[in-house]
């Protein structure tokens, strides 16, 4: 941006200009976006949740409005249709929309209607991104030998690939990269209403010295997850007075949670413990045993065979929409 030619009285003074509205391109102007979608917001009756500041709803008799924002995309859903109408002439007449009906893609996911419900399919394999990664691993093994066969089968199917060769290639990346380092891998879900809403597969920070301390660890991630869900059922009104049922396959895990004796080989992972038993003691959280063949969580922390993946991948409410019938 330049200061208007009429300005320039002398060389050598120098002129700044002080902007009434936000200008494209400053970082400012997120924030301004997002502030005056805000104040439209509440002209429109609608909360800004507290635990998630994308999302708004409004409650109207016994009806919800809900309307989630990712920078300038949205979301609304609602039980009447009139109210979706409403908003859209409100958003309409502030701001330059462009409806594109029922959702169909979003953040990369693809949504798929049926009579049997909503679905999320795996996306497909993105075969340029597969190509480029050959590529790269091909001008490595001109250094390293070893890689060089499995290169060189991996480069056959670089027009007609599966998920199976995607996979294989990372995971020579994963040789390559070194050893393990030992670190634990959390991994944790949730259901509500029957239906799989979140997960996570992600690596611990530090090296946990037994498997106790890496499932105490994992258990106070999993809760936090839960009390931020949770937090948001509260802004829709959604009453979940019941205690979260976390299952667990280690039994001496569960021990530690129920007694509130100290233990001097569990005292540099006290913080977590204590989290745990006061969520317990407060009636939100229930730990049940579960056996480690019925744990659908193994499928984010180990690597399982096929018919027991297939099997716990039923439990998690996964199937294929697009097998024959």
């Amino acid at each position: 941006m330049d200061i208007p030619s009429s300005f320039r009285e002398e060389k050598n003074q120098h002129f700044v200009c002080r902007l009434k509205k936000s200008l494209y391109g400053l970082k400012q102007s997120l924030r301004a976006w997002f502030g005056k979608l805000l104040a439209t917001m509440h002209e429109m009756d609608y909360r800004q949740s507290n635990s998630d500041h994308t999302l708004f709803f409004k409650h109207s008799r016994n009806e919800i409005s809900i309307l989630l924002v990712y920078i300038d995309d949205m979301i609304f859903t609602r039980d009447d249709l009139l109210e979706i109408e409403m908003l859209n002439d409100k958003l309409s007449t502030c701001f330059k929309i462009k409806r594109l009906g029922n959702l169909k893609y979003f953040l990369g996911m693809e949504i798929v209607y049926s009579r049997c419900g909503i679905f999320l399919p795996h996306p497909p394999v993105d075969r340029r991104r597969y190509q480029r990664l050959i590529g790269k691993l091909i001008y490595l093994s001109h250094t390293q030998p070893d890689i060089t066969y499995t290169i060189g089968l991996l480069s056959q199917f670089m027009h007609d690939l599966r998920e199976v060769h995607n996979a294989a290639a990372r995971r020579v990346l994963f040789y390559l990269k070194g050893t393990s380092d030992r670190r634990s891998t959390s991994g944790y879900y949730s259901f509500l209403g029957g239906n799989l809403i979140m997960w996570c597969d992600k690596k611990q920070p530090v090296v946990s010295r037994s498997s106790v301390e890496s499932e105490l660890r994992a258990m106070t991630q999993g809760l936090c997850e839960v009390l931020w869900i949770k937090g948001i059922l509260e802004d829709l009104k959604i009453q979940y007075d019941s205690p979260t049922k976390l299952f667990c396959d280690n039994k001496l895990t569960i021990d530690i949670a129920h007694n509130p004796i100290h233990h001097d080989r569990t005292k540099h992972v006290e913080v977590n413990c204590h989290f745990i038993k006061e969520k317990i003691k407060n009636g939100i959280l229930t730990i049940q045993h579960i056996r480690s063949e019925e744990q659908c969580a193994y499928i984010f922390t180990k690597g399982l065979y096929g018919p027991t993946m297939r099997r716990l991948l039923g439990k998690l409410g996964m199937e294929n929409i697009h097998s024959p019938t």
